[in-house]
């Protein structure tokens, strides 16, 4: 049995990735499309393990 992932909401999880990467600039327009990009490519890596 593999690790259990916490249950982030996207909207949450794209803020935690711009927050994280962006630091003060978080806010910023391209640091809020990395986290967005971000979690569309995590979707892609999903379905590409299953």
């Amino acid at each position: 049995m593999g690790p259990t992932r916490p249950n982030v909401p996207r909207d949450q999880r794209r803020e935690l990735v711009a927050c994280y990467n962006g630091g003060p600039d978080w806010q910023n327009e391209s640091t809020q499309a990395y986290g967005r990009g971000f979690d569309e490519n995590l979707d892609e890596a999903r379905s590409a393990l299953k």
